[in-house]
């Protein structure tokens, strides 16, 4: 999973939901320049990888935020349904 962050912000992606039973996280995520020049201060893709360790269904939720910032909510929130057969 590929997502856009701005991390000399201070926000990054972060897991708030995820059934490690299910599927897990395949070490830290790294990150990605896009193809176009680089621009400080621009974005950056932030690369998650899992895999999937049973069959079932599965709610992943990632938040957009400070990781220091733990009662305020997030700037932006992305969320999928996984179904590993």
């Amino acid at each position: 999973m590929r997502l856009g962050s701005n991390p000399s912000t201070g926000h990054s992606w972060q897991i708030a939901e995820n059934d490690g039973k299910v599927m897990e996280l395949m070490g830290e995520p790294t990150y990605e320049m896009p193809e176009r020049k680089l621009i400080v201060g621009g974005i950056k893709y932030m690369i998650f990888r899992f895999r999937a360790l049973t069959r079932g269904t599965d709610i992943l939720e990632l938040q957009y935020k400070r990781i220091w910032e733990k009662e305020k909510e997030p700037l932006k929130t992305f969320r999928i349904t996984v179904k590993i057969d």
